[in-house]
């Protein structure tokens, strides 16, 4: 059984607060609604997060964190998405592949590593890794 979610609203600050050295709250939050589901994976998240960059050595986009319910259902994701626990980013990084990411992301400690999209793109237009701190569904 799931714990009961708690959404978090910071309001006009969330653009301000750092989660990590290199990594806004925002990043992690909704795009839809701007809320942070705030969960124990969360803080892992960010760690493992700023982790990968650190090793990456580049900037890292993050291009979905957290997800509400409803975001989740309009852009398609599966019922169970480790986005909608906080447990889950996709990221980006140009003139890296998905493909090439992967390991350095498993090296960090993601548990859930799946290269999507355009695997073999540089460009960082079509393709993403998703990471997961715990093992799941997308």
């Amino acid at each position: 059984m799931r714990p009961p979610k708690l959404y978090v609203d910071f309001g006009g600050l969330l653009e301000q607060v750092a989660a990590a050295r290199n990594f806004r709250l925002a990043e992690f939050a909704c795009k839809c609604c701007g809320l942070i589901l705030w969960t124990v994976h969360l803080p892992v998240l960010i760690v493992r997060a700023q982790a990968f960059r650190d090793l990456v050595a580049a900037p890292v986009r993050i291009t979905s964190g957290g997800r509400c319910e409803r975001h989740n259902r309009e852009i398609g994701g599966v019922s169970n998405s480790l986005h909608t626990l906080s447990a889950a980013i996709d990221v980006q990084v140009i003139g890296r592949t998905p493909k090439e990411l992967a390991p350095l992301a498993l090296k960090v400690g993601f548990v859930e590593v799946i290269p999507e999209g355009d695997v073999n793109d540089r460009a960082a237009s079509n393709g993403w890794l998703h990471m997961g701190v715990i093992a799941g569904t997308r």
